[in-house]
Parts: C-alpha cells; sequence; structure tokens
C-alpha cells in the first residue's frame, strides 16, 4: 500500500545545503508532484530533489505553448473590426474631440488621447468614468475632472528643524 503525500508530509529528499539525504517537509505542490520542502536537519527550504538513483514515478512533462500558437481569434478581433466600422463612419464634420481629464464626453462620441490615438466612447459608467474603445485596447478613462490649475494651493508647510522638533 503507497502513502498519500501530501503538504506537511515528510519525504526523503536530497538537501542542497546540507548536501546529504535528509528527512524534509512538504511546503509546496503542483497537482501532485512535490516542489519545495523546508529540511528537518538544518531548516533550508529549497525545491524538491529526489535522493540520487531515484526515478521521478509522477513527474509531468509540459509542453510549453509559444504565444503565437496561444492566441485564437476572440473578443480583442471582434473589438477591432467595431472600431474601424466606427472610424469609417466618422466625418470631417464631425472631428474627435480632444481628449482632457476635466472634458465631458458623451455615447459614441469621437475622442483624439494623445497616447492611444483615435478612440469612441463605448459606455459612460459614471458621471467621472467612460469606457473608450482605442485601436488595440479598450480602456477605462476619467471626466469631469476638476483643472488642476483650478484647485487651490495647499498652504506651505513648517520647515523641519533637528533642534526644534514639532
Amino acid at each position: 500500500m503507497k502513502k498519500e503525500i501530501g503538504v506537511t508530509s515528510e519525504i526523503d529528499g536530497y538537501c542542497t545545503k546540507c548536501k546529504l539525504v535528509t528527512n524534509h517537509r512538504v511546503v509546496a505542490m503542483d497537482e501532485g508532484v512535490v516542489k519545495r520542502v523546508v529540511c528537518l536537519t538544518c531548516g533550508g527550504q529549497h525545491n524538491f530533489h529526489l535522493p540520487p538513483g531515484q526515478k521521478a514515478t509522477t513527474e509531468k512533462k509540459v509542453k510549453r505553448v509559444k504565444k503565437e500558437e496561444r492566441r485564437v481569434p476572440g473578443p480583442e478581433s471582434q473589438t477591432l473590426l467595431q472600431w474601424q466600422e466606427l472610424k469609417d463612419r466618422l466625418t470631417p464634420e464631425t472631428p474627435a474631440s480632444p481628449y482632457a481629464l476635466s472634458g465631458s464626453f458623451v455615447l459614441g462620441e469621437a475622442i483624439d488621447h494623445h497616447k492611444f490615438g483615435l478612440g469612441f466612447v463605448t459606455k459612460v459608467i459614471d458621471s467621472k468614468k467612460i469606457m473608450v474603445m482605442f485601436e488595440k485596447e479598450i480602456k477605462t478613462m476619467v471626466m469631469n475632472f476638476p483643472d488642476v490649475a483650478s484647485l487651490p494651493t495647499p498652504a506651505p508647510e513648517a520647515e523641519y528643524s533637528a533642534s526644534n522638533p514639532a
């Protein structure tokens, strides 16, 4: 009968600090495979290493998938199509409004952002937030924010002196 190994179980393993096969306590597992252990002799924590001469029986080989293979046409391609349609409807008579924190925008309005480029308001979240669809991504943006220049400036604080702690 094989003993089930789990977190807090004690197992034999090669300690990278002691350079010996010693008892270890399991502290991390991934899909049933022991990953990290604590040596009960020296207290060192490290990745689990089998004692010399033992072969792994439960080790699973993980196939690495390249980024290009992971990409599946999904919502982002749909968003790009929607953005292209909205851009095609834009006319010279209705130019995009320049984006500003203090600006106020409505649903469907085209805005021109200095960093993200042309975008379209797809949702007004509340009186101070909007969702904007840009060519490459959808961003939550701020609107109706008071102009920084019009905000009152705080009074200067008294200087701190080591001889006179306040």
